[in-house]
C-alpha cells in the first residue's frame, strides 16, 4: 500500500511541469460514521445509534484544467484518529487507527468563488478495538478496503484559501464526512 502511494506521489511530482495544473494541500477533520443494524438487518433509528470515529487529516491534490470551468483533481487524504468511542457492554473502546483515501475529483467552479465536485476512489481505514476486562487487556484491528463515491462543495474565502465539505459513501453502512481548509499554490 505504501509503495503505491509513494509511486503516485512521484508521478504527480513529475507532472507539475504542466502549466495548467496547481498543487493544493489541506488539513481538516474527518468523521467515519457507521450506521447500526439489528439482527434482522434492519437499520436502527439513526438519531441515537449513529457511531462516529473522528480523526485529523492532511490532504494533497493536484488540479488539472479540463473544459472551461471543469477541473480534474487527484487527491490523497491521510488521517489518524483523535477520539475513542466507548461502549458500556461489553466494555470496549473503538478508535480510528488510520485512513488512506486516494480519489479523483471532477470539480465545477462557479464565477463567485463557489465550487461543487464529485469524487470516486480507493479508501482504506483501520479501526482499533480494545478492552481491559477480565484480568488483562485485548486489542483487535478491523481493516476495510473499499471503493467510495461522493460529492462535496467548497468556497474560496481569499484567492489561495478555500473551505470544503465532502461526503463519501464507502459501503451501505459507512459514511465519511470531511471538513477542511485547502491552500492552493
Amino acid at each position: 500500500m505504501l509503495k503505491i502511494i509513494i509511486s503516485l506521489l512521484i508521478i504527480l511530482a513529475f507532472t507539475s511541469f504542466s502549466t495548467s495544473a496547481k498543487w493544493q494541500v489541506g488539513m481538516g477533520v474527518v468523521d467515519v460514521l457507521n450506521f447500526q443494524y439489528d439482527s434482522l438487518g434492519n437499520k436502527y433509528d439513526t438519531r441515537n445509534k449513529l457511531r462516529g470515529l473522528t480523526g485529523i487529516s492532511a490532504s494533497l491534490g493536484y488540479k488539472y484544467q479540463g473544459w472551461q470551468q471543469i477541473y480534474f483533481i487527484p487527491v490523497l487524504i491521510l488521517a489518524t484518529g483523535i477520539n475513542k468511542e466507548k461502549h458500556d457492554f461489553p466494555e470496549v473502546s473503538v478508535e480510528l487507527e488510520h485512513l488512506v483515501s486516494l480519489s479523483v475529483r471532477m470539480q465545477y467552479e462557479f464565477d463567485n468563488d463557489f465550487y461543487v465536485y464529485t469524487s470516486g476512489g480507493y479508501n482504506n481505514f483501520q479501526s482499533k478495538f480494545s478492552t481491559s476486562r477480565f484480568d488483562g487487556s485485548a486489542v483487535a484491528y478491523d481493516t476495510k478496503e473499499t471503493f467510495g463515491f461522493g460529492a462535496g462543495l467548497g468556497y474560496n474565502f481569499i484567492v489561495p484559501i478555500a473551505a470544503e465539505l465532502d461526503l463519501v459513501r464507502l459501503e451501505d453502512d459507512i459514511l465519511l464526512i470531511y471538513l477542511g481548509i485547502q491552500y492552493r499554490f
